[in-house]
């Protein structure tokens, strides 16, 4: 059977170069000319193919400068085999971008190069474009990076303003007890010495008034040092170590007789078990105190596969819709004045944050009220800064 191209050489050498895509030239890079070409001279310089045999090479150099991103046509690339993917040559409308593939070949004794042009000055355009944009994202991701860093001191600012304020005004009144019965108690004071200076028997006014000065002075410095203690625990640098979850809830519920526990018989994950115990603690606290001694407390534990969640729900009166948002502020309690210090929910989702998490206050579709302690099932290892928009898009560390 005789071979197909053979049969049909001269269609072949017709379709592949005069009516495809690309411009084949023959050059002669000694003598620095062009002896022959085929194909579209027309679509990739915009000039005849039969007006570019005997032309010299320079010819093709473009005239003005081009892109940092574009290399200059020069005869020196016909002098070995090589691709070159976007080379900026001249052409009847100034100049064009192709990419160029070289190959030497001998003839007649005489070193020659087949030239294969093609237009990409369309691709080139859209990378071109593809780079402006992704500069322009470089940009907007910098610019984001840079506003959420000012977001985040403006958060930090407002938290710490709203700390102050509540530690100021928590520590105002005891302060002022203080004062005014230390005023009271030299006052007292005075009354005893006098009456001892002049024999005269001690009364019994100033006497009474100490003890329910010293009484009222001790109820007050041990509320300060509550406040210092619990203030204590916001500087605990997490450590993480592998447990099973599920046993470290029910020690804690030893504490709490009545309280229901339910999910698997065990969880392992890898956090910090003080921490998360410190945050149950205080949730179970505060639920205890909202359905009172004998109302009923439920803590349900289950993973998602990538986060362990402590659900703590009782069925006390609620969180009223208005004080919703403010539930975790430092120093906010709904309970009555001199009943709590409202630090702990604050306390309790700083230790989740210290994990990795978080702690959230969910609807329920009946009174009461659910918190969510969520926290990955291994505790992240603080992650590097990322650097730039690709590295964010690719995943780069």
């Amino acid at each position: 059977m005789s071979d197909a191209f053979d049969d049909h050489r001269a269609l072949v050498d017709r379709l592949l170069l005069d009516e495809g895509p690309e411009l084949v030239l023959i050059a002669d890079p000694a003598a620095g000319q062009l002896l022959s070409a085929r194909g579209a001279g027309d679509r990739v310089l915009g000039i005849p193919t039969a007006q570019l045999a005997g032309r010299p090479l320079s010819s093709l150099e473009p005239k003005a400068s081009v892109g940092r991103e574009l290399v200059p046509f020069d005869a020196s690339m016909l002098n070995g085999t090589g691709t070159f993917s976007e080379v900026a040559i001249a052409a009847a409308d100034g100049a064009r971008v192709v990419s160029v593939r070289v190959q030497t070949f001998e003839h007649a004794g005489r070193p020659l190069t087949l030239v294969r042009l093609l237009d990409v000055s369309a691709q080139h355009r859209l990378s071109s474009e593809l780079r402006q944009v992704h500069q322009q994202l470089q940009q907007a991701f910098h610019t984001l990076r840079e506003q959420e860093h000012s977001l985040a001191e403006a958060r930090r600012a407002a938290s710490l303003s709203v700390f102050a304020a509540g530690l100021a005004h928590e520590l105002n009144n005891p302060i002022a007890v203080i004062v005014a019965n230390a005023s009271s108690l030299g006052f007292s004071v005075d009354q005893l010495k006098q009456a001892a200076s002049q024999g005269q028997p001690v009364p019994s006014d100033p006497v009474f008034e100490l003890g329910e000065i010293t009484t009222e002075m001790s109820a007050v410095a041990k509320r300060v040092a509550a406040i210092i203690a619990s203030l204590k625990e916001l500087e605990t640098v997490p450590r993480a170590g592998r447990f099973d979850a599920v046993a470290t809830v029910r020690a804690v519920l030893t504490k709490w007789p009545g309280v229901r526990l339910s999910g698997p018989e065990r969880l392992e994950v890898t956090t910090d078990s003080g921490l998360l115990k410190r945050a149950l603690e205080k949730l179970l606290d505060n639920a205890r105190r909202a359905v009172g001694p004998t109302g009923q407390v439920g803590v349900e534990v289950h993973d998602d596969g990538q986060r362990l969640h402590v659900q703590v729900d009782d069925l006390g009166p609620g969180v009223p819709p208005e004080h919703r948002e403010r539930i975790f502020d430092p120093f906010f309690s709904l309970r009555p004045p001199g009943e709590g210090l409202g630090l702990g929910l604050f306390l309790a989702r700083r230790a989740a944050h210290r994990l990795g998490g978080d702690i959230t206050l969910d609807p329920l579709p009946t009174p009461g009220t659910r918190f969510r302690v969520s926290v990955p099932l291994v505790m992240p290892a603080p992650a590097p800064d990322k650097k730039s928009y690709e590295d964010l898009r690719s995943g780069k560390r």
